[in-house]
């Protein structure tokens, strides 16, 4: 596949098929992880691979819908056989950067590893969709997560469901995201 077309062909999936992801290609995604870049190369990232059912009907039930925890869970993540939750390393980060490190770069380093991850997953005709709407505190409790790392994203993995029509996402406009030279 062609990496235009891995670009382009990256949805966020909510249906999953009731398949295993082998465990060969579940490393290769995480290798891509691994070699996303990150602020001074310190490489925050650790990644808790969940496959087991009930730690993950544990974490979606950490989820949530919305802005807060009183709306209900993302129910549908009980479909993906495999969720990812990506943490961030505290320590690393502030040890070099502070408190901007804490505040900014350790969640662009995540969110670049999970846009690798993601875009592997794709070229592996797998799907995957990035959920920051969970409580922190809960999956870091249900994971065993020490007090430095910071539970940032849960990512879900699988094959999707073909039966699950693929949503259109709406792209803003070129002209109101592309400039040149200055903001016009």
């Amino acid at each position: 596949m062609e990496f235009a077309d891995v670009v382009k062909e990256r949805r966020s999936v909510r249906a999953y098929l009731d398949k295993e992801v082998p465990d060969d290609v579940v490393y290769e995604l995480l290798e891509y992880g691994r070699l996303a870049p990150s602020a001074g190369n310190i490489q925050p990232w650790v990644f808790i691979v969940s496959r087991d059912k009930e730690i993950r009907d544990k974490l979606v039930n950490a989820t949530f819908r919305g802005i807060d925890e009183n709306t209900e869970p993302h129910y549908w993540l009980q479909q993906a056989p495999i969720l990812i939750t990506i943490c961030s390393d505290r320590d690393r980060v502030y040890a070099k950067y502070k408190e901007r490190g804490q505040a900014i770069f350790q969640y662009l380093d995540i969110g670049a590893t999970i846009e690798n991850i993601s875009l592997g997953a794709v070229a592996h005709g797998l799907g995957t969709c990035w959920i920051g709407s969970f409580s922190p505190t809960k999956t870091a409790e249900i994971l065993g997560v020490p007090s430095y790392l910071e539970p940032v994203s849960i990512l879900s993995l699988g094959y999707p469901d073909p039966a699950e029509p693929v949503r259109k996402r709406a792209l803003r406009e070129k002209s109101q995201a592309i400039f040149w030279e200055k903001f016009s």
